[in-house]
């Protein structure tokens, strides 16, 4: 997971980046919580932090909450030496 999000984050543009996967499958929460960490890790703060709230209140197909899987990847990226301060007003305004 860690590998995706910095693949994202080092190509903002191209096959490979979050936006070409959101062309695809603009329903996709996951594509669009990937980008929104992706924009995070780029230091784009106001296009991670749109993404955090417009998705906010949803739950996914699997009974998972938007707000458990962003707590959930921000435990994956702390865990692995990756932390941006502005990760911990996301989660006070998301939960």
């Amino acid at each position: 997971m860690i590998k995706l999000f910095i693949t994202l984050a080092n190509e903002p543009t191209g096959p490979m980046s979050g936006e070409y996967y959101i062309e695809y499958d603009k329903s996709n929460l996951y594509i669009w919580c990937n980008l929104a960490h992706a924009y995070l890790l780029q230091l784009k703060i106001n296009e991670a932090y749109n993404i955090y709230m417009k998705f906010n209140s949803l739950s996914l197909a699997n009974k998972t909450t938007w707000t458990s899987m962003v707590i959930d990847d921000f435990n994956v990226l702390t865990s692995a030496g990756i932390y941006i301060p502005y990760m911990r007003t996301i989660l006070n305004e998301i939960k």
